[in-house]
């Protein structure tokens, strides 16, 4: 099934581990168009005043079936474009 690009996509997260201020690891699903679930992972490391996010997002090949807003540019532009520009300001407000 090919969706429309640019389209909005409801997701699903449960989360799996916090480790406070080092580590968040949760699942990421699309409910409405697969059974599949991917594992996201966010972690924090302190780099002097300031830190550093590593995020990895694993299994995004389980959504391949769904269309290019499911592939793996789609999801580099879409946490490139959360991180940078919603995450960053918001947490340098």
């Amino acid at each position: 099934m090919n969706q429309v690009k640019k389209k909005k996509f409801h997701h699903q997260a449960e989360i799996l581990e916090i480790i406070p201020n080092r580590k968040l690891e949760h699942t990421w699903a699309y409910p409405e168009f697969s059974y599949e679930k991917t594992t996201v992972t966010w972690k924090i490391q302190s780099e002097g005043d300031q830190s550093l996010i590593k995020l990895t997002h694993d299994d995004i090949d389980r959504f391949s079936d769904l269309g290019e807003n499911f592939s793996m540019d789609a999801f580099t532009e879409g946490w490139n474009r959360i991180i940078r520009k919603s995450l960053k300001p918001y947490l340098e407000n």
